[in-house]
């Protein structure tokens, strides 16, 4: 079976751009320092990261909240 110059160049041009992707991928998650980059990534992951950030901004509302009784009652 003889294969083209075209399809040749194509499939390995494919081939080149995945890798490329891949590089730049893996170093966007080295110069970030994290895991993740993007929720794409692991939406698990990012699920748990997003539940965990509204647990934090809840019990910095509660904090606010019990600060501000005290202010009242002294």
């Amino acid at each position: 079976m003889k294969i083209s110059t075209a399809q040749f160049f194509r499939t390995n041009s494919e081939a080149m751009s995945k890798g490329q992707f891949e590089v730049s991928s893996l170093q966007a998650k080295l110069g970030a320092g994290t895991q993740l980059t993007s929720p794409s990534d692991d939406s698990s992951k990012a699920n748990l990261i997003s539940r965990f950030q509204s647990s934090l901004e809840r019990q910095g509302v509660y904090r606010q909240n019990i600060d501000s009784a005290k202010t009242r009652l002294t």
